[in-house]
């Protein structure tokens, strides 16, 4: 983060979105404001790698200027002397690593110097220390020898630090310029922080004592003294003209990044830092000698409409500290998450500071897909890392327990959408996570709650007085006994409860000496004995439990530890003998919860499990069978889920697509695992491998691998009729493949001669919605964005259900189509990113590609997805890669 002289204007930098400037409401006493992008319109739109701009590695300020800001973006440094209104490319063949590791939380690497303006330095991460001298209005540049200022060398993970920082000391009038450099290896070490007096010469600052190697940020106070954290190296202060020394605060696990002094402190003293590892800033009145703190769980945390914050987590990787010019008590943060404010720093460490989150207009998102259906939320996003929401006002943020965001689980990568047009309330999506686990899920209520891709129900039972709790098992046990299965294992597993207590719930067993609290599970509406469950068991985590079986316990108990252990995990197996009963269209499990402490509330799930061959008296934790959503690591399915068939293919990301006939009956093709699709009639529960299709996996892309998982789109449920679509994009054509009985089988339909396409990075395969002319389905529309030859891309539609395809004239290199409402009243709306002729861009038609309009672009960021808006005509949502999601 920055601020110019006068604290007028506060910038901040992202790794992925571009860089924002700060602009508050003044008719708002709590300071509310919104961002707004200084970054959307450096260059005109359609220029090449123009969003590559969006990855912004440095921003200073110019002290002698309140108007003008540099940042380094892409490769290049750009001026802007309106506050980021308009730009100037000023250098340009730089190293950059914005969004690369832990590079990205360093800096600042930009310093403008104070007695100079047109004197300015860029620390980079492999070329060098960079000076620029502008004269007569041209700027001329030079790389600081690295006998003088050294480059810097790559982190054992290959992630190359070079020069982390740069900061100018005005000194009355005669600069004094620092450079941090990062060198963790072995003696000699070239780390350190480096010092010039005249621009020119330059010489390693000494320590007093010990040694710093890994210098990553640095802020200087008005007195001219250097404070400088280093990660796991600590905290360090440096006076003009002296020697370092270590100040860094008393904590167990240290990772300093963030760091701020005062500038309106004469004395020098007042300095903040932030640790990432304990998530807690620190705040020294006396130059470091004492500290105070404030974790992440004291103090408040709000918006600034007064409403608790939902999302992100506090002080989590904290990487800028800014204290405002114009109020030394108003204090800056920027995390992993955003940029939050507190006016009342001086309480830090005392009573607590209270925080407000400043996120409106910075929705700095990598979008992997985004849609909405004719009814219901007005858009449903899928984001990278942090899984996704669901709006029914696009203009406000999202409310709701979890923020609006997509639960089961609520940090993920989704990379899938879509619903059913036979029920506007179901929707599904895929998913992987960021430690290798990853799945899918299906949602009944239009995004709010979500069951995992395995699971069967789900509840939400609160402790209290005793009781019975019910899951609905329909239509799992009703597709399972149509498949002819005589037997089933139903396991019954809690996710973290309220205050992440470890406390169990518990149930009437089998066992239990009053036979009418018993388990029921009532078919039909009725109950008895031949639906009464033929084992029941739990079984226990804990060391001293794990081989231990609890198959003739009255009782059944269900826990979660959260932790990495499972120390006090309770999981509950039953078996029921489906032969037994007789056609099944209902089905409810029915448990009796013994009384508890009031106050907590469990989320109790029932999976699905394809072992049935465990015994009630012989099953212990250490040979328990997995579920279909228990990953290789024996965790709680919800913990750390990962779809696993019975056979033990694991599935996860990829692209799912749901029947428009019957909203139980899903196909999914995940990344990775196998070469077809997959298939399920039962919700997701279990799926099953697709026969016929292509001998090759479908990537989605011929040249580029696996884009299936973010960007490539290759199958399609038909919006009308309950077909599904697959394609093998690529080579010297595009092959079509067709199912129409649910996904089980596929053959092949047709072939597009696509002029050799290569390159590819989104191809897609989407169905229209019904038409007047085409009221029973089969319209389907592929785009191709290959520029390979001047010869290959386009758009292709067919009104036959694949059978046949017209390529649409004057369209070429297509990202992304999709369809929304017409503003006729009937068929549909066409919108595409792409060519028309030459020109790149987002266009409008409603005549099936017969004449097209070119809507405006709102910025330089490279757009992924687009969906056309179902509930409203003239209306596209943009989803882009750091930008987050546009509407028009």
């Amino acid at each position: 983060m920055a601020s110019n002289r006068d604290g007028s204007a506060i910038y901040c930098r992202t790794d992925v979105g571009g860089a924002f400037r700060w602009s508050p409401d003044p008719g708002d006493p709590q300071g509310n404001g919104t961002w707004i992008s200084i970054s959307d319109y450096m260059v005109p739109f359609g220029t090449p790698d123009a969003d590559k701009l969006m990855g912004v590695e440095s921003i200073a300020t110019d002290s002698s200027n309140l108007d003008r800001v540099y940042v380094g973006a892409g490769n290049k440094i750009f001026v802007s002397d309106d506050q980021g209104s308009t730009w100037t490319e000023i250098l340009s063949g730089l190293s950059m690593q914005p969004n690369s590791g832990s590079t990205r939380f360093l800096g600042e690497r930009l310093a403008v110097d104070p007695n100079d303006p047109n004197t300015i330095w860029y620390g980079s991460v492999k070329d060098g220390l960079q000076k620029g001298v502008k004269s007569a209005g041209t700027w001329s540049w030079s790389t600081v020898p690295s006998s003088s200022v050294p480059f810097g060398v790559p982190s054992s993970v290959g992630v190359d630090y070079g020069v982390t920082f740069v900061i100018c000391d005005a000194n009355g009038g005669s600069t004094i310029t620092y450079a941090g450099v990062f060198d963790p290896g072995s003696s000699p070490t070239t780390g350190g922080v480096y010092r010039t007096t005249d621009g020119t010469n330059w010489t390693k600052v000494s320590m007093s004592s010990g040694s710093f190697n890994t210098p990553r940020r640095a802020q200087i106070s008005s007195n001219g003294t250097l404070y400088i954290t280093g990660g796991g190296e600590g905290v360090f202060k440096l006076p003009r003209g002296g020697s370092i020394s270590a100040i860094t605060p008393s904590v167990s696990d240290p990772y300093f990044n963030g760091v701020a002094v005062d500038p309106n402190d004469s004395t020098g003293n007042i300095v903040y830092v932030a640790d990432k590892a304990s998530k807690k800033l620190w705040r020294s009145v006396d130059g470091g000698a004492n500290w105070s703190e404030q974790s992440s769980y004291n103090g408040t945390r709000e918006e600034p409409d007064g409403t608790p914050t939902l999302n992100g987590y506090w002080f989590g990787n904290t990487s800028s500290l800014l204290i405002n010019p114009a109020d030394s008590n108003e204090l800056w943060l920027s995390d992993f998450f955003g940029v939050a404010r507190t006016r009342d720093a001086q309480n830090l460490g005392g009573s607590g500071s209270t925080w407000y989150m400043l996120q409106h207009g910075q929705d700095e998102t990598v979008v992997m897909d985004i849609l909405n259906a004719p009814t219901g939320p007005r858009l449903v996003t899928a984001l990278a890392d942090v899984t996704g929401f669901y709006y029914y006002d696009t203009s406000v943020r999202p409310t709701g327990a979890d923020g609006g965001k997509l639960t089961n689980p609520s940090g993920a990568n989704t990379t899938s959408l879509d619903f059913s047009e036979a029920d506007h309330d179901v929707w599904v999506r895929a998913w992987h996570g960021n430690h290798g686990n990853g799945s899918g899920g299906y949602s009944s209520d239009a995004g709010q709650s979500w069951l995992l891709f395995g699971q069967i129900a789900q509840q939400n039972i609160d402790s209290g007085a005793a009781g019975w709790e019910s899951w609905d098992l329909s239509t799992y046990l009703a597709s399972q006994q149509a498949k002819g299965v005589s037997t089933v294992t139903l396991v019954i597993a809690s996710d973290s409860a309220t205050n992440f207590t470890s406390a169990h719930v518990a149930f009437s067993s089998n066992e239990a000496a009053d036979s009418s609290l018993r388990p029921q599970l009532v078919i039909n509406g009725a109950t008895g004995s031949p639906y009464a469950a033929t084992a029941d068991a739990f079984v226990v985590g804990s060391s001293s439990n794990k081989g231990n079986n609890f198959g003739t316990s009255d009782l059944l108990k269900v826990s979660h530890t959260y932790t990495t252990n499972t120390t006090s995990d309770h999981q509950v197996y039953m078996k029921f003998d489906l032969s037994a009963m007789p056609t099944i269209r209902s089905a409810t499990l029915k448990l009796h919860r013994l009384s508890a402490s009031e106050g907590i509330e469990y989320r109790v799930g029932v999976f699905a499990c394809a072992d049935t061959t465990w015994t009630e008296t012989g099953i212990t934790w250490n040979n328990r069978p997995l579920t279909y959503a228990s990953s290789n690591s024996s965790r709680n399915p919800f913990a750390e889920p990962r779809y696993k068939t019975g056979t033990g293919v694991s599935l996860a990301g990829g692209r799912v697509a749901a029947s428009s006939t019957d909203p139980d009956k899903l196909v999914w093709l995940p990344v990775g695992t196998s070469n077809r699709a997959f298939y399920s009639h039962d919700r997701g529960v279990t799926w099953t491998q697709s026969t016929g299709g292509p001998n090759s996996e479908i990537t989605g892309v011929y040249t580029n691998g696996n884009s299936t998982d973010i960007s490539g789109q290759p199958i399609a449920a038909d919006r009308v009729n309950g077909d599904f679509y697959m394609a093998n994009f690529g080579s010297s054509e595009h092959k079509i493949y067709k199912s129409t009985d649910d996904g089980a089988t596929w053959t092949l339909a047709s072939s597009i001669t696509n002029g050799w396409t290569y390159n590819m990075r989104t191809p897609q395969i989407v169905a229209a919605p019904a038409s007047p002319s085409n009221p029973s389905g089969g319209d389907v529309w592929v785009c191709d964005d290959s520029d390979y030859n001047h010869n290959a891309g386009g758009l292709w539609r067919s009104t036959d259900g694949a059978a046949t395809w017209s390529k649409l004239s004057g369209v070429t290199k297509v990202s992304a189509v999709s369809f929304g409402k017409s503003s006729s009243g009937t068929g549909y709306a066409v919108y595409i990113y792409g060519k028309v002729g030459s020109e790149l861009g987002v266009y409008q038609s409603e005549d099936y590609g017969a004449t097209w309009t070119q809507l405006a672009d709102p910025t330089i960021a490279r757009f992924s997805v687009l969906a056309g808006d179902r509930q409203n005509a003239n209306s596209v949502f943009l989803g882009t890669d750091g930008r987050g999601v546009f509407q028009y």
